[in-house]
């Protein structure tokens, strides 16, 4: 069996290969982000109702030896890092290809079969995510920090005031008058080219497309799903 490192960013991922072949992808999830195991689990539970309901093209979760999809495991530090593994799939991340272009009305497509599938979803009992409204997004709030912290110029300050500001408007203007369960589900808040895989299907000899990284997974804006393009 080898390992090796695959990304590191805010997960540290793993291929594993056995008698010579790419078999698994191991995640461990770094111990500050998911808020508990039931909030893991509850990732791995919208993945397999995907695959199972609607056919979704997704790595397929692989149990450890005693059953359970997430292993726990300590670092020497004394910290806990939570390890889920998945099949491995051959193919191109869509961000390593020269026709990414091609695929958008492809990922728009697959986009808008998660948000069906979200709003007739009645997920388990125990399944919860965290949020991405707007005080997620931006703001003090913001989960991946408030940008205003950052090191920038009167002029850079200004600008990017203003474009939060027309974004916030943009939005209310877009979701302020409607029903908040048209415009808030569960959402894969992360589906961009690197989140995207191309392969080739067996059945039809052409290429499909299979969305990886359910990480991010939470209660958003349906339209924010279309943001990371």
């Amino acid at each position: 069996m080898a390992v090796r490192l695959i990304v590191l960013s805010e997960n540290v991922t793993f291929r594993v290969d056995v008698a010579g072949r790419p078999t698994l992808v191991v995640r461990l999830a770094r111990p500050s982000y998911a808020t508990s195991a039931a909030h893991l689990r509850s990732e791995l539970m919208w993945i397999e109702a995907l695959r199972r309901d609607v056919g979704l093209s997704t790595p397929t979760p692989v149990p450890g030896a005693d059953g359970d999809l997430l292993q726990p495991i300590r670092d020497e530090a004394g910290g806990t890092w939570s390890v889920v593994a998945f099949e491995f799939v051959a193919g191109t991340v869509l961000e390593d290809r020269d026709d990414i272009p091609r695929w958008f009305q492809e990922i728009g497509a697959v986009t808008a079969v998660l948000h069906r599938h979200a709003r007739q979803w009645t997920p388990p009992a125990g399944f919860g995510r965290f949020t991405w409204v707007l005080a997620d997004l931006v703001g003090p709030t913001a989960r991946w920090g408030d940008w205003r912290r950052a090191e920038l110029s009167a002029t850079q300050r200004s600008v990017l005031e203003r474009a939060e500001a027309r974004a916030c408007d943009i939005l209310a203007d877009r979701t302020g008058s409607r029903d908040p369960a048209e415009s808030v589900g569960l959402i894969h808040a992360d589906l961009r080219p690197s989140n995207a895989m191309t392969h080739s299907d067996a059945m039809t000899n052409a290429d499909a497309l299979t969305v990886i990284d359910f990480d991010d997974c939470g209660y958003g804006y349906y339209l924010y799903d279309f943001g990371p393009r």
